[in-house]
Order: C-alpha cells, then structure tokens, then sequence
C-alpha cells in the first residue's frame, strides 16, 4: 500500500492530537495536517507545468443508503452518502479542481428509504439523487435495480438529477436509440477526462415486464467496443462505470442476452479504458490491472470509497497517464456530513414515522388444554408407524 495515501484515514477522525486550528474549514470534521499532499510523480526532467494530477472518487450499489441510518435495525450504519459527501468534501479541499466523483449504479432501490420514495411518497427529486446532487456528484450509469420500480420511475428520478447519466448500451424501443447519452467528456487542470457507462444485460432478464418491448441492453463488450474507440480519441483518460461484476458466472440462461459479470472483458478490447468502476457483484477490490487496465470496486451502501491518483505528463499536446494507484476508504468511522445529514432530515424523519406504524395486532389466547389438529384416523396412523418403528429397532 503506498503510505502516502493513508492521510484520509486519520483525517476523519475528529478526536486526533492536533489543535483546531488546523481542521479544514470545508470539512470541521478532518485535521489538515494530517493530510499529506499526494504529488505528481514526474521526472525530474519534466517541468511542473507539463505535469497534472486528477483524482477519481467512486462509490457503486448505494441501494438508497443516502442516509447513515439502518431503517431496519432502528440503528446507526456503518455507510451512507452523507459519510461519503464528508469525504468527498475533504479530498476536494486537499485537491481543488482536480477531483471527479463517480457513481456505476443501484441507487434507487434496496432499503426502506429507497422503497418509501419510490412507492409509497413519490417527491421530485427524489431524496436519494438529491443526496447525490449536494455532495457534488459528476456524472453516473444506472444499474439494474433502477428499473424496478418501474421505467417511469426510474425516468423521472434521474430526470431530478444536478449531474449527467451516460450509459452505451440501454437502448429504448421501438426506435434502438440510447436511452442516454455514451459518454461525457469532463475537464480537469486541461486534461480531459472521458466517462462511460454500462450495464449488466441481466436487468432485461430480471425486470422482463417492465422492460419488455420498451428497453434493449446490448452485451456489454460488444456496446463497448463501439463507445470507447471515439471516446479515446476525445479523451486524455478514460473512465468506465460498469454495473457488472468482474466476471463469473451468470444467474441466467445467457444464449441471445449476454453476460451477467462481464466487467473484465473491457481488458480484451482494442481501444481500452484506463480506469474501470466495477458494479452490481457487492464484492470490494482495491486495484486490480488486467492488460494494463485498472479495476477497482468500493463496499456497497457506501460502505467504502474507492479513490484513484492519476499523474499525468503532456506530450505532442496530449496528456499521458502514467501512473494510477488505487485505494479504498472505509466510511465505517467517517462523521457524517452535518450539511446533507440537515438537508435529509426531513425526508429521514418521514421514513422513521412510516416504519413505526402498525399495521395490525395479533391476539393470542392461551390454552391450557391445547388440542392436536390431528384427525382420529390420522392419529390411528401415526401410532401405527411408531409402532412398527419400535418394533425395527
């Protein structure tokens, strides 16, 4: 692990042996001089001005953890957005403009407070993509689960969002046009940064009558081949959030869908990704290269944060990485971010109210004599199999 790259750790601690003046005034909660600068790592022959340093913040598979709160247990947990916006704060502190914040899908389902947004109070925007909006997110692909709540909720969700869906293979029908756009190309310190989006074609197997008739997902490496050739050529790094695991077997009969775990396949391609955000499998994976592609995959629920460096050096006009190292942060002992955590109060308190309603009693009568529901000939029989089992031994 490279030691220069643990100050997030430390830094999130708010009990740390430093005087407060020195926590960051974005972020109350993180002491600055616990947080080393990560530099470029250039030749000392390269000029400073020829050298760039971007950051890439990931989290995947939040499942409607926009809060720190376990609706189930009626206790804290561990993950959540307003953990991650904390973090998020601090890095974009410690790295001003040069950060981009990434999302590769299953927002809008999984937990009460998803479930109570979607079904039982619909609200524009929806609590969750708010969430994401506030802490400053770039751009996301959807996942599998954001289609089961339906298409039109799903639509109107991401209709709600402060930042940009892309995805290169979700096809809506009958016209076989992109449901969103392939690819967004973001600047940071000059250098472009090209993100993609794709999606496990299992979300057609899995919501088959929602989807039918009115969506297609194309195989992923097929979609992918097709994106990433004018993408590399708009771009200086490339970025893709794949909703699907690093590979595996698929859950489904995959003859005429495509894979469920296909992530890794992007390796195999002509024109490749630099860096892929792995989905979809709740797996967590630090820094993974295959073919000279990254591949990393943070906690779901916000459980961890994935954060990659990329050193970037220019060349004939271009840049060039070379050089991209991986880490994941736990959000576990992170203190949330009191900015959103207030802006979500609300909406938490109205799942807190609904899940305490009760929705009947049961009354049970003791009874001293409890009589068997065993008829008399079923009685008759079952003595007669002990018996002969008696008899056998």
């Amino acid at each position: 692990m490279d030691l220069s790259l643990l100050w997030i750790i430390p830094a999130l601690h708010l009990f740390a042996a430093t005087s407060p003046a020195v926590w960051l005034s974005a972020c109350p909660a993180v002491n600055r001089s616990a947080i080393p600068a990560v530099r470029p790592s250039a030749s000392p022959a390269v000029r400073p001005s020829d050298t760039a340093h971007v950051v890439i913040v990931a989290t995947t598979d939040l499942h409607g953890h926009a809060t720190d709160w376990d609706y189930v247990a009626n206790q804290p947990s561990p993950g959540g957005l307003t953990r991650v916006a904390t973090i998020v704060d601090s890095l974009r502190a410690r790295y001003p403009g040069q950060v981009v914040l990434v999302d590769a899908g299953d927002l809008i389902q999984g937990n009460p407070f998803a479930t109570y947004y979607a079904r039982v109070a619909p609200r524009d925007p929806n609590p969750v993509i708010e969430a994401m909006s506030l802490t400053g997110y770039d751009v996301a692909t959807p996942g599998n689960h954001e289609f089961d709540w339906g298409l039109g909720v799903m639509r109107q969700a991401v209709a709600g969002a402060a930042f940009p869906y892309v995805s290169g293979n979700i096809h809506t029908l009958p016209g076989d046009t992109l449901l969103f756009q392939p690819y967004v190309v973001l600047n940071r310190q000059g250098v472009r940064i090209g993100v993609t989006g794709f999606t496990t074609p299992g979300a057609a197997v899995w919501n088959r009558d929602q989807l039918q008739g009115r969506l297609r997902l194309d195989r992923i490496s097929v979609a992918a081949a097709r994106v990433l050739r004018p993408l590399r050529r708009e771009s200086d790094l490339v970025v893709a959030l794949v909703h699907s695991g690093l590979a595996g077997p698929a859950s489904y009969d995959t003859a005429g869908v495509g894979g469920e775990n296909e992530a890794a396949s992007l390796a195999d391609l002509p024109f490749r990704p630099d860096l892929v955000v792995v989905g979809h499998s709740h797996r967590e994976m630090r820094d993974s290269v295959l073919g000279e592609v990254h591949f990393v995959q943070p906690r779901p629920y916000g459980g961890s944060v994935s954060i990659t460096h990329v050193d970037l050096v220019r060349e004939d006009a271009r840049w060039r990485p070379v050089r991209i190292r991986g880490e994941l942060v736990s959000t576990a002992r992170t203190i949330p971010s009191a900015r959103l955590a207030q802006r979500l109060g609300p909406a938490h308190e109205a799942v807190l109210q609904w899940g305490d309603l009760v929705l009947g009693k049961a009354v049970v009568s003791p009874d001293p004599k409890p009589k068997s529901n065993m008829s008399e000939a079923g009685s008759r029989l079952a003595a007669s199999l002990n018996a002969e089992a008696g008899a056998g031994r």
